[in-house]
């Protein structure tokens, strides 16, 4: 989207010999290029920390709050060092998608101006020392008017999990 910007300035000015003086100025036109629509991703997990083998529900929530609609979206969710995708887990705005796989990345519908849409989906956690660092990414094209169909990519924020250690008590000695 290009937006064009032109300046003109009015101004009274008084000359040391008292006499005023009245003008003006103007800038040369330009045009400001909006590169980014205003749509946001954010990324939470239902637990801030988890054991070896529980599982950890992540929540995408896109949200346009631009005036254009988005269309060919596309979400990824890269499998996180020390997690496995749990396969029949993703949701799209509360609907069960079984066959759908965020690792592979999926379709989601156009989205309207102002609109929502939620991606839930599990991951089995399979680390034992190192924390598990999560995020995804937002592809989608928008069309422009000046422009035509542009494409944006955009990622959510990092979502770290820690991991817990079991810790053994000997009640014989202090070891």
């Amino acid at each position: 989207m290009l937006i064009p910007n032109k300046l003109k300035v009015t101004f009274n000015a008084v000359m040391p010999d008292g006499k005023r003086f009245t003008g003006f100025a103007e800038s040369n036109a330009v045009g400001t290029e909006i590169l980014s629509y205003s749509v946001t991703a954010k990324l939470s997990a239902d637990k801030a920390s988890v054991r070896e083998g529980e599982t950890v529900r992540y929540t995408a929530t896109v949200t346009n709050s631009s005036a254009a609609q988005l269309f060919d979206t596309f979400f990824s969710a890269p499998r996180p060092d020390g997690a496995l995708f749990v396969a029949g887990s993703v949701k799209i705005n509360g609907a069960a998608q079984p066959l759908l796989d965020p690792v592979q990345g999926l379709s989601l519908p156009d989205l309207a101006p102002d609109g929502v849409v939620v991606i839930e989906y599990d991951f089995k956690i399979i680390s034992r020392y190192a924390p598990v660092t999560h995020f995804a990414k937002l592809d989608y094209v928008v069309t422009d008017p000046e422009r035509g169909d542009v494409n944006f990519s955009n990622n959510t924020n990092a979502v770290i999990v820690r991991i817990m250690r079991y810790i053994y008590y000997c009640c014989w000695c202090d070891c």
